[in-house]
């Protein structure tokens, strides 16, 4: 899989540049917040 292969820190930058967006709505962030603890798991990011 691509995220296997990918370089852990830059999957780690981009969730942190998601969370520090001014113009995301709140609902879309709600959401990821609540799917990232999954995603981090499955991803062991």
């Amino acid at each position: 899989e691509l995220i296997k292969d990918s370089d852990k820190k830059v999957i780690e930058d981009i969730i942190n540049e998601v969370l520090e967006r001014k113009d995301l709505f709140s609902s879309k962030r709600e959401e990821f917040l609540r799917k990232l603890p999954e995603f981090r798991e499955r991803y062991n990011v």
